[in-house]
């Protein structure tokens, strides 16, 4: 199972998003809502359901300043665990420009972004960036990642039929 998502963080302790999910090769994207809780020493806890009514639960730590951070899943028996990262208020293709080092499934390569949508070198192949952020990759596979860091790293997962896949791509 591999998954990426984009959260909202709003008052009161409301959190509203999407979360993209690949089990086994099926690739499920679900509206999610819940509610959270951060303390002045950047714990943190968040609850989300999906829209099936299931809930899942989770723990981390900020970092100070809240642009980064990390969490685990909770629930008995998950094991799940990654990383938050702030993402831009609206985003488009101009955002990825430049060289990335690309690490999928632990194997690293590089790639060229031109801010239009193309990819050139070791992975070659076209990016579409939605102005939710997130931005659908096609270069000899499929990924469906998010825009974090002001465009400086997407994380994705991939969406091709009976494959699971992560892969990070990081500005050089």
């Amino acid at each position: 199972m591999a998954s990426i998502g984009r959260l909202v963080f709003e008052t009161e302790g409301r959190v509203s998003g999407t979360s993209s999910v690949n089990f086994g090769g099926l690739f499920l994207g679900n509206p999610v809502t819940g509610t959270y809780s951060a303390s002045s020493d950047c714990s943190m806890n968040f609850d989300l359901q999906d829209d099936s009514g299931g809930w899942q639960h989770f723990r981390g730590t900020l970092a100070p300043g809240g642009a980064h951070g990390e969490f685990h899943q909770t629930d008995p028996g998950t094991g799940g665990h990654g990383q938050l990262a702030k993402v831009p208020n609206s985003c488009d293709a101009s955002l990825l420009k430049g060289t990335y080092s690309v690490t999928l499934n632990g194997q690293r390569t590089t790639t060229s972004a031109d801010g239009q949508g193309h990819l050139a070198g070791n992975g070659s192949g076209t990016y579409d960036v939605g102005s939710d952020c997130f931005v659908e990759i096609d270069f000899g596979m499929r990924l469906r990642g998010i825009v974090v860091n002001g465009g400086r790293a997407v994380f994705a997962v991939q969406t091709d039929p009976l494959k699971i896949a992560t892969a990070t791509f990081t500005a050089q």
